[in-house]
Order: C-alpha cells, then sequence, then structure tokens
C-alpha cells in the first residue's frame, strides 16, 4: 500500500497511475486548506451542482477520493508518552519520532499516521511525496518506519 501526501502541484496523471493508494485525515485537512482557499472555482463548481456552500469543501473532497482511486484511513488511539501523559496517537508517535528523523512538524505528522496505520494493521510500503524535504531523512524513516520514501518531480 501507498500512502500518499498530496499538494496543489500534484501531476494528476501520476496520480492515476499509482495503485492501493490510501489518505490519513492529515492529508484530507491539506487538501481541504488547498480548496477552501480556490474560492472562485469552487462556488462555480457548486452552482453547476447545485450545491449548499457548507458542503462545497467536503463534495470537492469525496469527488477526490472517488475519481483518483484513494482510500481515506482514520486514526483511532491514544499514545503514552513518560512523564507526559496520554495524546492523540499522531502526536505521540511524532514526540518519539523527532529524537530519531529531523524533519519539520507537519512532515513528523505525515510519517506519524504512517506509524499510526501500521500499528492498526495496514501494509504500508511507500510513501510517494511531491516534497524535496523527506529525501535527507531517507535512511532513518527506512530505518524507523520500514518504508520507502518515493518524491516525485514536477514537471516545469
Amino acid at each position: 500500500m501507498i500512502l500518499l501526501i498530496l499538494g496543489a502541484s500534484w501531476p494528476l496523471e501520476l496520480l492515476e497511475k499509482l495503485r492501493d493508494k490510501r489518505m490519513s485525515g492529515l492529508v484530507l485537512a491539506e487538501l481541504a486548506s488547498i480548496v477552501s482557499r480556490r474560492r472562485n472555482v469552487l462556488h462555480k463548481t457548486l452552482r453547476r451542482i447545485g450545491a449548499r456552500d457548507e458542503l462545497a469543501v467536503p463534495v470537492v473532497l469525496l469527488y477526490v477520493l472517488k475519481r483518483f482511486g484513494l482510500e481515506y484511513r482514520r486514526i483511532d488511539g491514544r499514545g503514552h508518552i513518560y512523564p507526559l501523559g496520554d495524546f492523540y496517537l499522531p502526536l505521540a508517535i511524532v514526540i518519539e519520532l523527532s529524537s530519531k528523523v529531523r524533519l519539520k512538524t507537519l512532515d513528523l505528522l505525515h510519517l506519524a499516521y504512517i506509524a499510526a496505520l501500521k500499528e492498526q494493521g495496514e501494509e504500508i510500503h511507500e510513501l510517494v511525496t511531491v516534497d524535496d524535504g523527506f529525501k535527507r531523512e531517507k535512511e532513518a524513516i527506512k530505518r524507523e518506519l520500514k518504508i520507502q520514501i518515493k518524491t516525485i518531480g514536477i514537471p516545469l
């Protein structure tokens, strides 16, 4: 299985070619942010399909999931960090990973979602992203999460 980190500049033809694709809630939240900032396109689409404004972002997210054969995976659970206490599982994993993989918080969160999904039994073997930030920590990520990182370039 592949977990994707989507962005506004993803080449759609590549997204169509990949198989067995999953998205975390974090990726859906990022995609919602991208979609909501494109209000003019969003409102035109809403008028065409007759949807209410408050449904705009969820409708577009559902369309993207269906159109590209993506599956959303929810994270359940809590993790304990001694001596701090209980945290939402991805946040607990970020705190643990931060001393082993030197990345920005958002990138660590993506990795934490992968680790949490793997703990829930998902078989994730690869992370596909356009974010070059993962390249320099590729070996640490492979060691800690047992996944491959595939960074794809964006054609100019």
